[in-house]
């Protein structure tokens, strides 16, 4: 018998897994409109992928971040097989990575928008 809360524990991973083959998805699209290389005199540029807005962003970011997700997935299978096996060691290796993935997005976002602010009262 299953009880709610691993019922509860169970979507939390599949939506975990479904969002990040999604974001997979986005990477690897980004990743194929990519350009052949240009003649241009900056080999940074051809290696660099033009975003939905218009952003250039590093080809190489995104295949760590490509990897970052792989490793998220992988961390929700634990967190499944834990439900399912009823080990609750193994949720809480899920536990901690959303932890750690909590307090790089409060630093991120803290620092994001602090060298945002700067660079806009710099413009000025």
């Amino acid at each position: 018998m299953v009880s709610a809360l691993n019922c509860f524990g169970l979507a939390i991973g599949c939506v975990d897994i479904i969002g990040a083959l999604f974001f997979e998805l986005m990477i690897i699209f980004m990743l194929c409109q990519r350009k052949g290389h240009r003649t241009t005199t900056e080999e940074e540029q051809s290696t660099d992928v033009t975003t939905f807005r218009g952003n250039r962003v590093s080809a190489r970011l995104l295949w760590i971040y490509l990897f970052i997700l792989n490793v998220w997935i992988a961390i929700s299978m634990l967190m499944l097989a834990g439900i399912i096996l009823h080990k609750p060691q193994l949720m809480l290796v899920w536990l901690i990575w959303c932890f750690g993935g909590m307090i790089f997005d409060v630093v991120l976002f803290f620092y994001g928008s602090w060298s945002y602010c700067r660079a806009m009262s710099l413009r000025r």
